[in-house]
């Protein structure tokens, strides 16, 4: 699901001294709310987070279905590298419906390719998603040396079985062609391929990422230093729905990216100190 940004003269009017340890984003998306980080040769990138509850929202239009999806990816991002066509992505969709009916599940998408629904889990033939189940995606070159082109998607539901281990496990090899120039933790309004337009963000809690990580595996270090919290990107929807990132502190990424700290997304005009 491609990032679009909005057209804004000058990037720091979206970034406000808030008190510490919160973080507002620098860039203005209609549907994209996380982090992002820039650079060349990605080739893993992995996070935990928690599958958020999602409510009608009953916008003035009263929109059927209103829709986010949660993920990780490597690709897409276009904030200072020009448009990039390639995203490869793996995550979770939280749907409502006007009755307030909720749906979730699981995916991944190699653009231009239109999203994949998870089937065939290992421990859940139908790979189940439910709201507050704990969710854990890595995305990751399988040999970057030989093969710059064979990726490696798994997607695992970490709530226990009886057994101890995780409920459900997916795993799929790919080939994809991707620029590698960016990594993203996101929360994203959705789009519609009947409706073409983005869906209306539900209400939704917000959504803890945990564990996050990028890098050049294998391949050497990275030439350049990151930081997490100057690379967000605040969601504002054509429907006014809207999710912003929040750090914990502004992460000072060196070789590689590996936050030990967490960071939420969070909705509507929800403080970052009130973040759970």
């Amino acid at each position: 699901m491609r990032k679009r940004t909005c057209a804004i003269s000058v990037a720091a009017l979206l970034w406000f001294a808030l008190p510490s340890p919160c973080a507002w984003a620098q860039v203005q998306t209609p549907n994209w709310g996380g982090y992002e980080v820039l650079g060349a040769d990605f080739n893993v990138v992995n996070a935990n987070w928690t599958v958020p509850k999602v409510a009608y929202a009953q916008y003035p239009s009263h929109p059927p279905r209103e829709s986010s999806a949660v993920w990780v990816g490597i690709g897409g991002a276009a904030r200072s590298h020009g448009t990039d066509s390639t995203l490869i992505q793996a995550g979770t969709w939280e749907d409502v419906d006007s009755s307030n009916t909720e749906s979730y599940s699981a995916w991944y998408e190699l653009l231009p390719a239109p999203p994949v629904r998870l089937t065939g889990c290992v421990g859940d033939n139908s790979c189940t998603v439910k709201p507050g189940d704990i969710m854990y995606v890595i995305i990751e070159l399988k040999n970057p040396k030989q093969n710059p082109n064979l990726w490696l998607i798994v997607v695992q539901n970490l709530n226990k079985n009886i057994m101890g281990k995780p409920i459900w496990v997916f795993s799929k090899t790919v080939t994809y062609h991707s620029s590698q120039r960016s990594a993203e933790w996101i929360v994203e309004a959705t789009n519609s391929t009947t409706a073409g337009h983005y869906l209306p963000l539900p209400n939704s809690d917000p959504v803890l990422f945990q564990y996050i990580q990028a890098g050049k595996l294998n391949t050497g270090p990275f030439p350049q230093s990151y930081t997490l919290a100057a690379n967000g990107d605040l969601l504002v929807d054509p429907w006014g729905g809207k999710m912003r990132p929040c750090a914990e502190k502004a992460h000072s990424i060196g070789t590689y990216v590996d936050v030990s700290g967490n960071f939420y997304v969070v909705p509507g005009e929800t403080n970052c100190l009130a973040a759970p």
